[in-house]
């Protein structure tokens, strides 16, 4: 009789054990999905689109491994259930994270447009003075069509700002100032050339 009473609580003790391994992690799942939309909400996939798609690419890996366990006769979700604890804490960094890196863009790009109207004002100051040169107006004509671009290209980055989208405001903004930046110093080098043809001439007289 004592025999069958610790056979059964050998038993029923074995069965608890495949029970507590055998139970899906539902709702460690669960916790990653919401934090994941949370994350997204904060546009996380935006501004920190490796780290979001490797947390992504890591619950398929997941989901995978909980799939092959179901269909094992003894299943253990023990192995998952940890790496669903480490994503659950990255899932929360992610969005803090993203929430920072969200304003530092922002503020970059007021800084950048600041940079930009600033570089189009000298720009069109330059292409003013070299059109008094002769050899210079064509270059001049030809930059001051690239500069009323780039102006149009500016206003459309601020409507693009003001909606929050300050992810494509920065990678557009950095090219015009690049473009801007590149006018400049063709202007500036085509003025310092005119200075120093002039100096020459009046050496000469």
């Amino acid at each position: 009789m004592r025999k069958k009473v610790l056979t059964g609580i050998v038993t029923l003790i074995f069965v608890a054990l495949l029970t507590s391994c055998g139970k899906i992690p539902q709702d460690k799942i669960n916790a990653v999905t919401t934090g994941l939309d949370s994350a997204s909400a904060v546009e996380a996939n935006v501004y920190l689109s490796n780290e979001y798609t490797a947390i992504q690419d890591s619950m398929k890996s997941i989901i995978a491994d909980i799939d092959l366990q179901k269909s094992k006769w003894f299943k253990n979700f023990k192995s998952s259930e940890i790496k669903l604890d480490s994503i659950i804490l990255k899932v929360t960094q992610l969005k803090d994270n993203a929430v920072t890196k969200k304003e530092k863009v922002k503020n970059e790009d007021d800084a950048l447009i600041a940079a930009l109207k600033n570089a189009i004002d000298e720009n069109a100051k330059l292409v003013v003075k070299a059109k008094k040169d002769k050899k210079g107006k064509p270059l001049a004509e030809k930059f001051k069509k690239e500069i009323k671009t780039i102006e149009s290209s500016l206003v459309e980055d601020k409507a693009l700002f003001d909606k929050g989208q300050y992810m494509d405001v920065f990678s557009k903004v950095t090219l015009d100032k690049s473009n801007m930046d590149n006018i400049n110093n063709k202007l500036k080098d085509a003025l310092t050339k005119k200075a120093a043809t002039a100096k020459s001439k009046k050496r000469k007289k």
